[in-house]
């Protein structure tokens, strides 16, 4: 028997085509929220981003709520901004956009008032339930959040179970005026004897002591061991495996470094850096028995740290080694590494950002996170070509100058990243970070009247 369904037809297209209609809408009124942001509007950027973020496809209000977090952001209110950038999350699931934007989530586990951003505490909870490579900044924030929170004993276990390496011994400081360190090869990087003294910084002698960095948070702080300025230090521990194995080194660092394994080169950057966890990542090889692991690190006027751990392919603790600081028989290793900055974060957030503006030229929330991450990443070459690239397209954008100028200050051009913050202050007074520097510059030439 033929079913007749009266009406429908007529019903149904209409219902699609206000979805569509609506959905398109939507998109179009996220992309206006980003445009009014970059044309110096950023108070109705807010009402068109708040008109999607609450409702919608959970991409649409991923994004929406990003545009909130970033015209917040540009307006000073940090907390605010951090809430939003989570919540985005908790929407679209879109862990690369929220890689992108790390450096301005560390607040939540740092400050003291990060206690009150419950939807941090939901995004880095959901993170630990799925471990992986790229996990490691997220786990050592809940680490800080917790010892912060008086729960150090919960924050230690967090950084043991992904196996930061503790047990050190270390010696320094060597000299390192004008970076000339760096390139340097001191005694520590030809031989390890714990019992002889060398000449160090200023011709003082210097000779090794054990460290157990016994914090919650899993970072090497240098300032707390050698508190001394144009420095390099030494830290060394064996890695005693049960077995041959490969295994992943994870490295963050606040300075140059150079990471050896078995006297091999197998990490390193010339450029003083600040990042978080795991921004270096290299599979390496470790033998049964003794490992020799050199970690060296350079810096100027800023103090240097760093975290460094072993893993396995889930980013969690490898079975069946330890760390200690005591001596061993260790045999070189000459496997070649060709990419000694590997960078797995920054190739695939980098890299899925790129492809959303090779597809659209006009995508500015991809921009403006790309940008982002160049920033926090302290990849100034980078990040000032992006900068000017869309300075050539917005020219009168407070905010593409007020990034602009961040990028110059993090790679030391001083007197261009003055222009460029001065501009943005003209632009739109709004802009917080370029009144907080128009004050000071006022305060600092003005009179006394």
């Amino acid at each position: 028997m033929k079913r007749v369904f009266h009406g429908t037809g007529q019903a149904v297209l209409p219902m699609v085509l206000l979805c569509i209609m609506t959905s398109a809408q939507g998109a179009q009124k996220t992309r206006d929220g980003w445009r009014l942001l970059v044309d110096n509007q950023p108070l109705k950027a807010i009402e068109a981003f708040e008109d999607k973020a609450e409702g919608g496809k959970p991409a649409e209000i991923g994004r929406a709520n990003r545009g909130l977090a970033a015209v917040y952001r540009f307006l000073g209110e940090g907390r605010t901004a951090t809430d939003y950038t989570f919540r985005a999350f908790l929407a679209d699931a879109d862990t690369l956009a929220l890689n992108a934007g790390w450096i301005h989530t560390i607040g939540f586990a740092r400050s003291w008032s990060g206690h009150s951003c419950k939807s941090g505490y939901q995004v880095h909870r959901a993170l630990m339930r799925r471990p992986n490579l790229l996990s490691g900044e997220s786990m050592t924030s809940m680490a800080h959040r917790l010892a912060n929170d008086g729960k150090r004993e919960a924050a230690a276990k967090i950084v043991e179970e992904i196996g930061v390496v503790r047990s050190f011994r270390m010696i320094g400081p060597f000299e390192n005026i004008s970076e000339s360190g760096y390139a340097k090869g001191y005694p520590p990087e030809r031989e390890i004897r714990f019992d002889t003294t060398y000449v160090g910084k200023d011709g003082g002698r210097v000779e090794w002591f054990p460290y157990e960095n016994r914090s919650p948070l899993g970072w090497v702080f240098t300032q707390y061991n050698f508190p001394v300025d144009n420095a390099v230090l030494y830290y060394y521990t064996n890695v005693r495996c049960d077995r041959d194995r490969n295994a992943y080194v994870g490295f963050g660092a606040s300075g140059a470094f150079k990471v050896l394994l078995n006297d091999n080169l197998v990490l390193a950057d010339s450029v003083f850096r600040n990042t978080g966890a795991d921004v270096f990542i290299q599979k390496v090889r470790l033998r049964k028995g003794d490992n020799k692991l050199l970690v060296k690190l350079a810096h100027e006027s800023r103090p240097s740290n760093f975290l460094i751990r072993f893993m396995n392919e889930r980013g969690v603790r490898l079975e069946g080694i330890e760390y200690t600081h005591e001596s061993g028989s260790f045999t070189p290793d000459t496997l070649q590494y060709e990419n000694l900055t590997r960078s797995p974060m920054t190739e695939r957030v980098t890299g899925h950002l790129k492809a959303r503006l090779e597809r659209n030229e006009d995508d500015l929330e991809a921009a403006l996170l790309l940008m982002d991450y160049y920033n926090g990443a302290e990849r100034t070459d980078e990040g000032q070509r992006l900068a000017r690239r869309f300075l050539a397209k917005y020219p009168e954008s407070s905010l593409w100058h007020g990034l602009y100028s961040e990028s110059l200050v993090r790679g030391r051009k001083v007197t261009e990243a003055q222009t460029a913050i001065r501009t943005a202050y003209k632009l739109c007074p709004l802009n917080k970070s370029a009144w907080e520097n128009e004050l000071s510059t006022i305060s600092r030439t003005a009179g006394p009247r």
